[in-house]
Order: structure tokens, then C-alpha cells, then sequence
């Protein structure tokens, strides 16, 4: 069997993050009609926009961030979707922390209202599993994990606990947490969950597994919003919060396990590799919509590689001061392990080849294996040498990457590559020689201030590959050139 080689080589491009908050945010009539319609929808879609569930807490997020500079017409329209529902009854879940309203007949009601069986207690069944669930998330992410408790909303909701409400959600939409008021320090603010009325909608055998992982999603934004709620400007006042809906969809894969309902949405990232970890938009007709979602897997890595402690001590650092400070709360808190976010970014890279057919658990994403592989067009893959890759057929953007393969020729010898990157961006460029069964070379480029290096990879016989035809992989992002060259070994 003839051996062979995989190279991997990683580019991403950093740069300064420079946040002005003393920006005019301009409220036009337009942006204002699509609001009012994107807040609708969370209530009065029927039909699948997508095959995908979805959160609409960033809609109500970012309503709640320009409502004092909508025009008074607008406010009376959507005033009733900025008060808290008034609906039949209440429910105190058992753990002390919750308050569940909801109702047993109209438009409102739970699901099977009138099953009270498990326990009899006059109780709706379904209110029952809500309330042990929500039970269970708090006691997972404040007593265990130690995040700290949601802003206490003082008697809003008729007392101190926190506020669930459930709700007849437009289709697809399965809980939205709402702001509601600043807390101390300001940037820290009160919320109340809303969760659909019905789960049964959405093909799950049990669909108690979909309730579970939305309310670990949906209560740890409540947690977020007690850290920092303006996290998600980056910079003011564009409204994106990449950070909190990877943080919040990595928290259902640690309070659930074995459900593992973000594995759906892992296609948005690994088949659009290019696409910046920071991509962030709640138009679900538009695919990058699920990127958020998918991107969880950057704080998977993170817990994974320096413990589950590390997304809290990050949180913790997002709200010592407000706005978007995400990647200097990462370096703080990665510092103690030697490393900050560039260093562990590059190596978030390398993991994403570690997956499907090439997972490695033990080294890599213990979960991996149902994860899809990285995305390598048709058209960066390359049998011919030399080679000027002058383009890949995405560009990447900032904090992205590309991948593009080379298969290599019979023998010993090795490949001789150049690099020549776009001067106004700063690129990592790690190289791995992958061999079957472990044992991978990894290593990177040496860079110069011009973002040009060269690197020679010798013995690529020592290696193998797991492609159904043998190859190099080389994964790049937008570069001049790349020139690899077969060399002889003396």
C-alpha cells in the first residue's frame, strides 16, 4: 500500500478591533417596517421558512435596543409585543427559582391541557416536564457550572422568581428571552423567557428533548444578559451577537447530551468555511442565519480543549466592562494556559479537519464523528505541479478559512510551498501531514511582516491518507499564491 500525505495548511486573517460607541444610530421608515414585520413573524408565521428551528431572542434583542428611537406609530404597533403576556394561570416549579404562566384554553394553551396524569396534581402534564426541566437547567448552569443568577426582576411577574412564559409561537420558533430593564451595573439587565406552547411540531420522538435543549438556549441568555447584554454590538451599533447564540446553542450540548440537537445545524459551518466565525443575521430565508448556531462549535472546542470552566471565565470577563469585548475576554482568560485567541483559534482550525471519517475523540471533538467534514471544492483540489493557486473559489473573510487539497506523486520526496498574503490582513498558516491512525505533523509558516514565507515539508511517504484517492490537503484562505513544487529528497 502506497502511503501518502495530507497537508493542511490554515490561513485566517485577525484585525484591530476598534469599537465607537458615540455613533448615531439613523432609524429609517424602511428599517422600521421590517422590523414591525420580523417581530410579527415571531407570533403569526405558519409555514416553514426553513427546515430548521430557530431562536427569536435576537429580534426582540435588537427591539429592545432602538425602541427608544422608533417613531411613535411603530411603538403603538408593536407595543403589544413589548409587554409580558397576561395569561390564565401560574405555576411555582418545585427547585423555588421559576414561575410559570400559562393557559389552559384559547390561543395559549399548552399542549394536551387538560392531561394531568403524571402527577395528578391539576397541573397540565406539559407544565409539569416544563417545570422539571427548567429546574434541572438552573440547577446545570448556576449551581453546578457556577454562572451567576439572572438579574432578580424584582415583583414583575407577580414575584422574584424567574418569569416563563407559555406562549402559541409562530412556526419554527421555539423561545425568545426579552430584555426588559437595567440592573447593576446598567449594562446588565432583567429578562423573562417565553417558550412555544407546543413542541410535538417538529418530527422529535419525544419532543421534551427539544423543550429541554431550548430552555438550557433560551435561560442562558437570561445568564448572558446579567454579564453583558451589550456584548453583541461590534462594533455600535451594528447588532450582532455571534457570541451569545454560539455560547447560548453550547450550552444545550452540555446541559443535554444525549440530545444533540446542534449537530443539525453543523452543515453552516463546516460547508462554508469562509464565512467569518463573526457572520450574524436573523433572516432565516438566508442561510448564514444558522451560521450562529453552527459556529458553536468554537466554544466546543474551547471547553474541550482548556475545560468547561473556560466559557464562564470568559463571560465573566465580558461583563467587566460593556459592548463587545469578546476576544480580549478570550485572551484574559486563555492567558493562564499560555495561550490567547489567536493561538487558539488557529488551532480551532486544525480541529475542524479532525472530524467525520477523520475524527480522532480522544485528540480532537469528542463528538466529532457526527459531525460533517470540512468543506474542499472540486475546484481546489490539484494533481499537477507546479501550480499557481492564485484564488479559491470563496474568499475568506476576516476569522475564516479556505481548504484546498493536492494530491502528491509516488515516492519519497516532499513539497516545496510559498505563500504571498494580502498585506492588509494578518495570516496564520499551519501545516499538518496527516497519518492514519495518529502521528500527524504539525507545524506553520513563518511569516514576515510582508505576509510571505515559504515552507519545504519533507518525507510525505511517512504518511497516509483517508480520502478515497490519495491526496495533499492544503487549507488556505484568500492568498496571491500558493506554489507548491515536488522535490527529490537527497
Amino acid at each position: 500500500m502506497i502511503k501518502r500525505i495530507i497537508f493542511c495548511l490554515f490561513l485566517f486573517s485577525s484585525s484591530f478591533f476598534i469599537y465607537a460607541f458615540a455613533v448615531e444610530l439613523k432609524i429609517t421608515e424602511e428599517y422600521q417596517q421590517g422590523l414591525i414585520q420580523r417581530v410579527k413573524d415571531l407570533y403569526t408565521n405558519k409555514a416553514p421558512i426553513s427546515p430548521l428551528p430557530k431562536c427569536g431572542t435576537p429580534v426582540m434583542l435588537e427591539l429592545f435596543m432602538v425602541k427608544d428611537k422608533l417613531s411613535p406609530q411603530t411603538l403603538e404597533l408593536l407595543k403589544a409585543y413589548l409587554d409580558r403576556p397576561s395569561l390564565q394561570t401560574s405555576y411555582n416549579t418545585p427547585g423555588g427559582h421559576f414561575k410559570i404562566h400559562y393557559d389552559t384554553s384559547g390561543a395559549n394553551a399548552v399542549y394536551h391541557p387538560t392531561e394531568d396524569n403524571n402527577p395528578t396534581n391539576g397541573i397540565p402534564d406539559y407544565v409539569d416536564r416544563c417545570a422539571e426541566i427548567f429546574d434541572y437547567v438552573w440547577a446545570k448552569e448556576i449551581d453546578t457550572m457556577g454562572y451567576r443568577e439572572p438579574p432578580s426582576d424584582g415583583s414583575s411577574g407577580g414575584d422574584s422568581r424567574y418569569d416563563i412564559y407559555i406562549v402559541n409561537l409562530g412556526y419554527g420558533y421555539l423561545g425568545i428571552t426579552f430584555a426588559e430593564s437595567s440592573a447593576t451595573p446598567w449594562w446588565n439587565v432583567t429578562s423573562y423567557t417565553e417558550i412555544a406552547n407546543d413542541f410535538s411540531l417538529y418530527g422529535y420522538p419525544n419532543q421534551y428533548d427539544l423543550i429541554g435543549v431550548t430552555a438550557a438556549h433560551d435561560f442562558f441568555y437570561a445568564i448572558e444578559f446579567g454579564y453583558d447584554i451589550y456584548e453583541g454590538f461590534d462594533p455600535y451599533p451594528n447588532w450582532r451577537p455571534y457570541w451569545m447564540e454560539m455560547s447560548a446553542t453550547w450550552m444545550e450540548d452540555q446541559a443535554f447530551d444525549n440530545v444533540n440537537d446542534y449537530i443539525n445545524y453543523l452543515p453552516f459551518f463546516f460547508d462554508y468555511p469562509w464565512w467569518s466565525l463573526k457572520t450574524f443575521t436573523d433572516d432565516f430565508n438566508d442561510p448564514k442565519a444558522y451560521h450562529c448556531y453552527a459556529s458553536c462549535v468554537f466554544p466546543i472546542y474551547l471547553s474541550e480543549k482548556f475545560g468547561v470552566d473556560i466559557i464562564r471565565q470568559i463571560w465573566e470577563e465580558c461583563g467587566e466592562i460593556p459592548f463587545g469585548n469578546t476576544f480580549s475576554a478570550i485572551d484574559t482568560a486563555l492567558a493562564p494556559f499560555g495561550a490567547d485567541f489567536d493561538s487558539a483559534f488557529k488551532e480551532f482550525l486544525v480541529w475542524n479537519l479532525f472530524t467525520n471519517t477523520r475524527v480522532e475523540p480522544s485528540n480532537y471533538y469528542s463528538e466529532g464523528s457526527s459531525y460533517p467534514g470540512i468543506n474542499i471544492s472540486s475546484q481546489q483540489r490539484y494533481s499537477t505541479y507546479p501550480v499557481n493557486v492564485a484564488s479559491v473559489d470563496s474568499m475568506p473573510e476576516n476569522l475564516a478559512s479556505n481548504y484546498v487539497r493536492f494530491t502528491p506523486l509516488a515516492g519519497p520526496g516532499g513539497l516545496a510551498m510559498y505563500f504571498d498574503g494580502a498585506d492588509a490582513a494578518e495570516w496564520v498558516v499551519p501545516v499538518i501531514g496527516y497519518k492514519s491512525g495518529g502521528g500527524h505533523f504539525i507545524d506553520a509558516f513563518d511569516l514576515g511582516i510582508q505576509q510571505k514565507g515559504s515552507f519545504d515539508f519533507y518525507n510525505w511517504d511517512d504518511y497516509s491518507y483517508i480520502y478515497p484517492k490519495k491526496c495533499i490537503c492544503i487549507c488556505s484562505a484568500s492568498q496571491r499564491l500558493i506554489n507548491p513544487k515536488v522535490f527529490t529528497e537527497s
